[in-house]
């Protein structure tokens, strides 16, 4: 098992639209072995361009081609390749290992490599936001009974997480009254921003499917919040969850496991 690095994820000098707007790119080989292991049959349907990878559009695709995304580059903002140095965990006389896909992130992260510049961190962020959807993508499942309206959310249900982390960036002591409600905006299907006073907030639906194994719809997201007058970004990849239809909707970044 591979275990998987924190879901929040910090993306120095990008704003919140611009970690969710990339395109172009090209394959690395491609890895068969991973992809053998799902049924022809087996799908999973993504609500929005991911663009964490060149070919990951809209639609429903079979769970073959997501693991194939695990030997795919990974993007970066402008759509380019980014290539990640990661550095061994105790021989510090080996040269760094340079990185481009979730196939060796996964590997080498699993052994203990790691980011050892602040820099090489700022690169980590766009795996471990790309390789953490893949991993929720893998064990999707159809889902008994969901309490999301169609599958998607509702703008009751942003406005549910709005004045929570990792949606609101605040001291656990202070009031909701002091923060104030955001202004929510559907900018389209399956994109909502949120402007704070002092912050603003993406929110992209990645996906509706049972992520969790307990039978009931979860909505992926993706998750990015800026702070006005600064330049670091926040974001975290992780599961919005409703347990039944009187429920507030709540945002929970658990650390799925990639095999």
């Amino acid at each position: 098992m591979l275990r998987a690095r924190s879901a929040i994820t910090g993306i120095a000098g990008a704003g919140a639209a611009g970690a969710l707007i990339v395109s172009g790119a090209v394959f690395q080989e491609l890895n068969r072995d991973e992809a053998s292991t799902f049924a022809g049959d087996e799908t999973v349907c993504i609500r929005s361009d991911l663009r964490f990878f060149e070919d990951a559009p809209k639609g429903c695709v079979k769970k073959q081609v997501v693991a194939r995304w695990r030997g795919a580059a990974v993007l970066d903002n402008s759509g380019a390749p980014v290539r990640l140095r990661l550095a061994h965990p105790t021989d510090f006389s080996r040269a760094p290992e340079t990185v481009l896909t979730c196939s060796k992130y996964d590997r080498l992260t699993g052994e203990g490599w790691y980011a050892e510049s602040s820099r090489e961190m700022r690169r980590e962020a766009y795996f471990m936001r790309a390789c953490m959807a893949v991993r929720f993508l893998l064990t999707a499942a159809e889902p008994k009974k969901s309490y999301f309206a169609k599958g998607a959310l509702s703008e009751r249900d942003v406005e549910a997480m709005s004045n929570n982390p990792p949606l609101r960036i605040a001291p656990r002591n202070m009031d909701v009254a002091e923060i104030g409600a955001p202004n929510i905006e559907p900018l389209q299907d399956g994109l909502w921003r949120l402007q704070y006073s002092d912050q603003s907030a993406i929110v992209q639906e990645i996906s509706h499917a049972d992520f969790n194994g307990d039978g009931v719809g979860d909505v992926l997201a993706f998750i990015a919040v800026t702070v006005r007058e600064g330049t670091a970004t926040a974001g975290a990849v992780g599961l919005i969850e409703k347990a039944e239809s009187r429920s507030a909707a709540r945002f929970r970044a658990p650390r799925p496991s990639a095999e």
